[in-house]
């Protein structure tokens, strides 16, 4: 027995000494951050399947400045230049997590091959374009804007208090609905949440999945998050093979017939400029998919953070509500895309919002290329380790934000405006450049000058979180968020109330 115990010991010995040995002969050895992070991964993972990732990656900077080891073979960069550097081209590759491809077959964003994602958008790209999407503006307004305000409009009347954080998420699901799935899913107006839960449920999945390879193969423990994946699948399949029986039934007048130069026609018309290849059917679907995903949360996050921190802010709330009145006072007219983003002070308040809570700002690996690997910020990061782009951290960085943790929209006015603009990283940056930013800046433009203009936003008097709780720095306490992916509250069904009143 003795015996046993004492090769237990000396096999543990041994254990540790090869971690000590392994981490001190890493290359990484000089870069700071917690002394457990250079032996395992294990704390990282713990915040990334916890959803803490964006608190502990803020901290970690903060403490330990701009390049942090967070693991073995893993450091975070939150230095705004050097991120723009590894997200200008494609020699950062996408990490290992990305190869947990949670669609039928990578897409444009998941996919970690540059020529694949080259191939996505030469192919979709003109889905995207500004002068695509502002033909379908007068859908996105009538799905999202006009149908929020409409539906708050009676729910005022009836004394009622809304969700924003819900509201905000069927309005993205409904425009995502009308132009990529040929019609509208109707969330608004029926109030459910399984569509939205599923892609909650996808994009867990897909951390999960990422950071624990086991979990692709056994895939019991995730069962709920496959059938929700699945049941998104399915809406796409059903949209393209409707889509597809009334192009056939209307001939060579399917545009007149159907109706459609939205998102959806022109995946099933897309080709490749460079070969002409079509999509095939499991990429069409795919980008369906991804569409409803990227398409919806990040888009309706913002919106959230946007008007939690005009809640908190209700000084800013009354100049933004104050201007917008002034400058469109004709309550019969809907506020466009183009009219809103007139208003300086508008563009600052969101900008501010995806500052502070960026809406896609999870861990964002990136891995050094072979075979040089690459020098960042004093240290030589090798081959094949993963740096990831730490886009909260980064907008949190007091050297490019002073007063870094401050709700100040005042900071995207005036002469440094254009400048402080590039620094925010919320739709990436370079050849990986969020495909569907320009439908989210129309979106969140004409929403929030809608809603502005016709409502005074009140808190409600039990709210946990307002101006009236401040932390130790004199700030509002935000509301607590959790991180899969996307940043979104933690308990919005408890957090994410307002009432409204006639503006």
């Amino acid at each position: 027995m003795l015996t046993a115990l004492l090769a237990l010991a000396c096999l543990l010995l041994l254990g540790l000494l090869r971690l000590v040995w392994r981490a001190w002969r890493s290359p990484l050895h000089t870069v700071p951050g917690p002394l457990l992070s250079a032996f395992s991964d294990l704390p990282l993972m713990f915040h990334i399947l916890g959803g803490t990732y964006t608190a502990h990656s803020r901290a970690l900077h903060a403490r330990y400045g701009p390049v942090v080891r967070v693991g073995f073979d893993r450091v975070s960069v939150a230095d705004v230049d050097t991120l723009r550097r590894i997200l200008s081209s494609h020699s950062f590759l996408k990490g290992r997590a990305y190869e947990a491809n949670i669609f039928l077959v990578p897409t444009t964003f998941s996919t970690t091959s540059p020529d694949v994602n080259r191939a996505r958008r030469r192919q979709t790209g003109t889905c995207y374009t500004l002068p695509h999407l502002r033909l379908l503006e007068p859908r996105i307004l009538q799905h999202g804007a006009q149908a929020l305000v409409q539906l708050w409009d009676r729910r005022m009347a009836a004394g009622e208090p809304v969700n924003y954080f819900y509201a905000y998420h069927a309005l993205a699901f409904d425009v995502v609905g009308e132009l990529g799935f040929g019609r509208s899913f109707g969330l608004l107006a029926s109030g459910s949440t399984r569509p939205t839960d599923n892609v909650h449920r996808m994009m867990q999945l897909a951390v999960l999945q990422g950071s624990l390879p086991l979990l692709r193969r056994f895939t019991w423990p995730v069962r709920r998050h496959i059938a929700g994946r699945a049941e998104l699948i399915a809406i796409a399949k059903e949209a393209i093979c409707r889509r597809r029986q009334e192009n056939a039934a209307a001939g060579e007048k399917k545009e007149q017939a159907a109706g459609h130069a939205d998102i959806l026609q022109h995946l099933l018309d897309a080709r490749d400029p460079a070969t002409g290849a079509p999509l095939d059917a499991d990429s069409l679907v795919s980008e369906l998919v991804m569409l409803l995903v990227a398409g919806t949360d990040t888009t309706s996050s913002t919106l959230t953070w946007a008007t939690m921190h005009l809640l908190h802010h209700p000084h800013v709330a009354r100049q933004l509500r104050h201007a917008l009145r002034e400058r469109f006072p004709d309550r019969s007219a809907w506020i466009t895309y183009d009219e809103a983003r007139t208003e300086p002070l508008l563009t600052a308040v969101l900008l501010e919002s995806m500052r502070l809570q960026p809406a896609a700002s999870g861990y964002l690996p990136r891995r050094v290329p072979q075979p040089q690997g690459a020098d960042v910020l004093g240290h030589h990061v090798p081959a094949g380790a993963e740096i990831n782009v730490a886009l909260a951290a980064s907008h949190r960085d007091a050297r490019t934000w002073p007063d870094p943790d401050a709700f100040r929209p005042e900071r995207f006015l005036g002469k440094d405006a254009e400048a402080r603009t590039r620094d925010v990283l919320a739709f990436s940056t370079g050849v990986r450049a969020c495909i569907g930013r320009n439908l989210a800046w129309i979106e969140m433009y004409t929403v929030m000058a809608n809603v502005l203009r016709r409502f005074d936003l009140v808190l409600p008097e039990r709210a946990l979180y307002g101006p009236h709780r401040c932390g130790s720095e004199g700030l509002p306490v935000d509301i607590p968020c959790a991180t899969y992916l996307t940043c979104a509250p933690k308990d919005p069904q408890r957090d994410c109330w307002v009432r409204l009143a006639a503006g």
